[in-house]
This record gives structure tokens, sequence and C-alpha cells, in this order.
């Protein structure tokens, strides 16, 4: 189980030891907000905390 993402163009992996499943956009995002770990939620949906620097 990991996660893959882009950083300075190259691929990147994260292993990962489990994974939370959140069904709620909403609930998502404050689960990253509150450091419970990686989460890749739609730009849309974070672009308001990202631009406030949302931390808990």
């Amino acid at each position: 189980m990991g996660f893959d993402f882009h950083e300075a163009g190259k691929l990147a992996k994260v292993k990962l030891d489990g994974f939370l499943q959140i069904d709620d956009e909403h609930g998502c995002l404050l689960a990253g907000i509150e450091g419970v770990g990686l989460l890749q939620p739609s730009r849309l949906a974070a672009e308001p905390y990202l631009c406030f620097g949302a931390t808990a």
C-alpha cells in the first residue's frame, strides 16, 4: 500500500501502513487539517484552506 505523487517533476512514493477511507469530501479535508495523515482532495475543495494556511 502506498501513496504516489509528483514532486519537482519526479514521481515520489510514500509507503503507508494503513489507510482511512472517507466518503465525505468535507470530512476528508477536516481529517487533513487535524493531521490525520496524507490526503488527496480535489484542488477546488482544498483551495480555501490552502490560501489561508489552515492547520489544527
